[in-house]
């Protein structure tokens, strides 16, 4: 996270914007970051388990054991990012993206499984334009 905002920081110092527009989109997008990284930091870790059906999926976060469950499952997996979108019980929407290389071979291929679509292995995703 702190890195991106670096990158966005640079891109608008190096920008044709004017010299105090350019430092004021600076000091913004580099103080956005590290909100960001630290609220990302404090959030727990959490643990995925799909039904058999791959159309529900509970979601153990932390070690607290705070469960939820998720139904009406939208799973996208596009190039090294993965991403999941669903609906408590009370109609509340959850989203989750993650890099699926942190994911061990078994957990992978469930959520192969679960997302219907062909997850690339690690390393560079080559990205293509048509039109």
């Amino acid at each position: 996270m702190i890195l991106l905002g670096a990158m966005a920081a640079t891109a608008c110092l190096m920008s044709a914007a004017p010299v105090p527009l350019a430092r004021l989109g600076a000091a913004a997008a580099g103080l956005e970051a590290l909100r960001l990284a630290r609220r990302e930091g404090r959030r727990p870790a959490c643990r995925l388990q799909f039904a058999v059906d791959g159309r529900s999926v509970r979601i153990y976060v932390g070690r607290t054991g705070l469960r939820l469950r998720l139904d009406h499952l939208l799973i996208h997996v596009r190039g090294p990012v993965a991403s999941l979108q669903g609906r408590d019980p009370a109609g509340r929407r959850h989203n989750l993206v993650w890099w699926p290389d942190t994911l061990g071979e078994e957990r992978r291929r469930v959520l192969q499984i679960a997302a219907g679509a062909r997850i690339p292995e690690s390393g560079s995703t080559l990205a293509t334009m048509q039109g």
